[in-house]
């Protein structure tokens, strides 16, 4: 149910981007400092969601790696202790009496 409101949200963006282009095709002066281009209204507004998109994921790079390496420890660190929790269950139990 989830995976077809996912679908059904993503067609709705798509068809509201597409309207949007359709209907803002005009051009759009973009000043570069150095030079000015005419640009389509949709490209501009393309580029800058993109661009925000990869900025984004280049600003949390650095925690998803550090996320990812401290899993690694935990992972390697759990293996351990279940391994060291099997060799004692193997141990057989003396009697103090």
């Amino acid at each position: 149910m989830l995976r077809l409101i996912g679908f059904i949200v993503a067609l709705l963006v798509v068809i509201l981007g597409a309207s949007f282009a359709y209907r803002n095709f005009g051009p759009v002066p973009v000043d570069l400092w150095v030079r000015t281009y005419d640009v389509g209204l949709p490209w501009v507004v393309f580029l800058s969601l993109a661009l925000g998109w990869v900025l984004g994921i280049l600003s949390v790079a650095g925690i998803i790696i550090n996320q990812l390496a401290r899993i690694r420890r935990l992972k390697r660190s759990v293996k351990l202790a279940e391994t060291e929790i099997n060799n004692l269950r193997s141990i057989p139990i003396r009697n103090a009496h």
